[in-house]
């Protein structure tokens, strides 16, 4: 494989799958955010208006992933459980990325927020792409009683 030619192999010739996926991103930021403020603005503590806006978020970026980026069908359930699993997995990532930076690496806590923008839509893309929505018929079989 060429330099030239890796990000073909990496997303298989789903560029736009991979550009609706950042897109719904974006709009989930935006949403979250404001969510985030107004209830900040009326007087939630921080921590659970963090909660409530990222389980917005969550909720809304699965709707959105489902329909537009992957447009999968099957069952909704599963994948909504499978997408909680991928976020969670993104969260803890990149809290112990975010950690990592500043308390072992020394960063300033801004410089290491905007490093660590990187990994969190990766994770979610290949994690919803290949875990929460992947297609039954590409799913191990599971064993029969």
């Amino acid at each position: 494989m060429t330099i030239q030619s890796w990000p073909e192999a990496l997303f298989r010739g789903r560029s736009t799958e991979f550009l609706r996926f950042l897109l719904i991103g974006v709009s989930s930021a935006v949403l979250t955010t404001l969510v985030y403020a107004v209830l900040v603005a009326l007087k939630f503590h921080y921590i659970i208006a963090s909660g409530l806006a990222w389980a917005l978020g969550v909720a809304y970026s699965f709707v959105l992933n489902k329909r537009f980026t992957f447009r999968a069908g099957g069952d909704a359930r599963a994948q909504a459980a499978r997408t909680v699993l991928v976020y969670i997995l993104q969260l803890g990532v990149t809290w112990s990325g975010l950690a990592f930076l500043v308390e072992v690496l020394k960063l300033h806590p801004y410089v290491a927020y905007l490093i660590n923008t990187i990994p969190p839509p990766l994770i979610s893309f290949f994690g919803l792409k290949l875990f929460a929505f992947r297609e039954s018929s590409q799913r191990p079989a599971s064993p029969r009683p």
